[in-house]
């Protein structure tokens, strides 16, 4: 989640939809929710940039991959943004350029998204239809809580990347997996 400097906080929060509850931070404006600022596109790219050189300073390993926004779609009880599909792809534009012209290798891993919300398909196509976007993202990565993990038939992201599956069990990983591959039969295992 973006710094709570870089956020507005007047709409979209978690003390509005879950009004009452003793959840930690929930009621802290700044944390749970908000949109990220379209003034602060560069400094988040900026703080990412940060995230993964404070990585490396405190465990001596290099950052491999990760993702700007877990759930962007949802107004969560931790911290966290909420982002519309097309904002999602212009702040990876902006987070993916600055890597590129830093140097720095870790891997972007596109907007984990729910299969009940209906929009894999839809933010994975924006993504990738976008010619600046898809080069900077490394993976797509889902979660995947039905016992169909390819979400009822529902097209896939693994048509256009490789996925990653987070928030899953080592079984219905490796099925996502075998799934994904029957799909999109090019991808080595």
């Amino acid at each position: 989640s973006p710094p709570v400097w870089q956020k507005r906080t007047d709409t979209l929060m978690a003390w509005q939809k879950y009004p009452g509850t003793s959840y930690p931070n929930a009621h802290d404006s700044a944390v749970c929710g908000g949109k990220l600022r379209y003034d602060m596109y560069d400094e988040f790219a900026e703080f990412c940039e940060a995230v993964v050189y404070r990585f490396k300073s405190q465990l001596g390993i290099d950052l491999y991959a990760f993702g700007l926004q877990d759930e962007p779609e949802f107004i969560e009880l931790y911290p966290a943004c909420v982002y519309t599909k097309q904002e999602m792809v212009n702040v990876y534009k902006k987070v993916g350029k600055r890597f590129l012209d830093r140097g720095i290798a870790t891997k972007l891993i596109f907007a984990e998204q729910c299969f009940p919300q209906g929009n894999i398909y839809n933010w994975s196509k924006a993504a990738n239809d976008d010619a600046e976007c898809k080069n900077y993202i490394h993976a797509f990565a889902v979660h995947a809580y039905s016992s169909d993990p390819m979400g009822g038939g529902m097209s896939t992201p693994a048509q256009y990347t490789p996925v990653s599956y987070t928030h899953l069990d080592l079984k219905k990983a490796v099925r996502c997996i075998e799934e994904a591959l029957k799909i999109y039969p090019g991808r080595k295992k």
